[in-house]
């Protein structure tokens, strides 16, 4: 998996997100989000799954995990298919 890093729009100064981010108790949400640019690390690192807003997955193993879930709609999929493909091995960058 790859995601990228997302810039808000109305404050380019600002960290719209960087990869999703799980809790011990489910609760996910956008790392960063609404951090300074600034304070981002100049390397790759390594996140828990893309926001699938903007993210690279391998078709192979996106296919045999079974795609985004279509009962999540337009929240969490992304998080639901990372804990998939994580289960499986996958990191994401």
């Amino acid at each position: 998996m790859f995601g990228s890093t997302q810039i808000d729009a109305q404050r380019p100064d600002r960290v719209d997100g960087f990869g999703d981010v799980v809790s011990i108790y489910g609760t996910a949400w956008r790392g960063a989000s609404g951090s300074p640019v600034s304070g981002l690390p100049v390397d790759d690192r390594e996140v828990f799954a893309p926001c699938a807003a903007a993210a690279l997955y391998a078709r192979d193993p996106f296919l045999a995990t079974g795609g985004f879930e279509d009962s999540f709609f337009c929240y969490v999929e992304d998080v639901d298919l990372g804990f998939r493909l994580r289960l499986g091995g996958a990191q994401c960058i």
